[in-house]
């Protein structure tokens, strides 16, 4: 699933608006692709996932420079999991 994930101080415009889910960090969550056609399917997967998400996003949090980067770089380069209905099965 392709998504965005926005800090609780990002701007959100375009298809950033349609925030599919919030983080118990603040964080926001947007959906791309095949998923923004279908956000229940999506906020199902995520919700799998939420705990993960939550926890990597605080991290960024409150951090600046390399530290953040070095966080950034590891959030893109995580797979999370989650499982939700067969839509196009």
């Amino acid at each position: 699933m392709q998504v965005v994930v926005g800090s609780p101080s990002g701007k959100r415009y375009g298809h950033d608006e349609d925030v599919a889910l919030w983080l118990p960090s603040g964080w926001w969550v947007t959906l791309r692709s095949q998923f923004a056609a279908a956000p229940w399917v999506a906020v199902e997967i995520l919700n799998c996932v939420v705990h993960e998400l939550d926890a990597i996003t605080a991290r960024v949090s409150g951090t600046s420079g390399a530290e953040a980067d070095a966080i950034t770089r590891e959030i893109f380069a995580t797979a999370f999991r989650g499982s939700g209905p067969n839509h196009w099965g």
